[in-house]
């Protein structure tokens, strides 16, 4: 179980994954040693699983999608995952008790209309697959501030270099991105300012999200066309407070979808109910959590493609 601090470090590597161990120490108000102790003690345990850098949806064009599948209960949930997860595209695969029996919610981006459609209809070639609900989403989080569209930037041969030693340790310091890369103090310092301060890269961590507690997901069929994703998260923040992680939006149906961490049987009653009494809530579905498993990123990906250009 995570304490107060625990939660505070997480969040602040959720905005920021290059984060300095002195500034992270200020904001949860340990000293600097003892918050680079915690940091360990959460990898030790797997709640941290990896700090990544990945290239920005605007960098290599996507876009996100979620899908939520329905099964007949025949399947072989690893099985199934591990099929749902074998595609690039695909980063998250969540395994749901929810009113139609097995249910899977899955995150994940792509490149172009044809791609995502030959990513349906492969799902819906599944054993065991019934129906497949497959949403083009706006996200936006509460935990993950910069995650949003992201910029372009160009990068030169020596971008490069420094992003092959960042993709190793995303949270790589100056010195040792000059001893890696043979470049000098001045010239390390200014490609990693660059390469941070671009918007062209997502400095992440990844971790398990159940480790802070239930969580649970709510699928809203909304009845107000013009309701916004940041009025809707603002009526999600109002109900379910600091439990509230984020919300899928999406971009072709009256549909959203709203996640929540670490609350207990009896918070999560109170605020589904709260959230069915909405005005423009036409029906809410809750979407119990069972199990989460991660694949790599469609840009981590994309990122390999990438420093591929270095060895050619």
């Amino acid at each position: 179980m995570l304490d107060v601090i625990d939660v505070k470090i997480l969040s602040e590597f959720y905005k920021n994954a290059r984060i300095s161990y002195r500034e992270l120490a200020k904001r949860v108000g340990l000293s600097t040693t003892a918050v680079m102790k915690r940091v360990n003690s959460l990898m030790d345990a797997g709640t941290i699983r990896e700090f990544v850098v990945m290239p920005s949806h605007a960098m290599i064009g996507a876009e996100r999608f979620w899908a939520l599948i329905h099964t007949d209960g025949s399947e072989d949930e690893e099985n199934l995952a591990d099929s749902l997860g074998s595609l690039p595209e695909v980063h998250a695969v969540i395994r749901l008790v929810s009113p139609r029996g097995r249910s899977y919610l899955l995150y994940g981006n792509y490149i172009g209309s044809i791609r995502l459609s030959e990513i349906a209809a492969y799902f819906r070639r599944l054993d065991g697959v019934e129906e497949v609900e497959l949403h083009n989403v706006i996200a936006n989080w509460m935990r993950v501030s910069n995650w949003g569209r992201g910029e372009k930037m160009e990068l030169t041969k020596q971008h490069l270099l420094a992003l092959k030693s960042l993709k190793q340790n995303p949270r790589i310091q100056v010195k040792e991105l000059s001893d890696e890369t043979g470049l000098s103090l001045r010239k390390a310092r200014r490609l990693l300012r660059e390469i941070e301060d671009s918007g062209a890269f997502y400095f992440m961590v990844r971790t398990d999200p159940m480790v802070e507690g239930p969580t649970f997901r709510v699928k809203m069929q909304l009845a107000d066309n013009e309701i916004t994703p940041q009025q809707l998260l603002s009526s999600m923040q109002d109900i379910c407070g600091e439990y509230t992680y984020g919300l899928g939006f999406s971009v072709t149906e009256p549909v959203a979808f709203s996640l929540t961490v670490g609350v207990d049987v009896l918070q999560m009653q109170r605020m589904f109910l709260a959230i069915e009494r909405l005005p423009f809530v036409a029906a809410a579905t809750p979407l119990m959590v069972l199990t989460y498993r991660a694949y790599p990123h469609l840009s981590q990906h994309r990122l390999d493609e990438i420093l591929e250009g270095l060895t050619d």
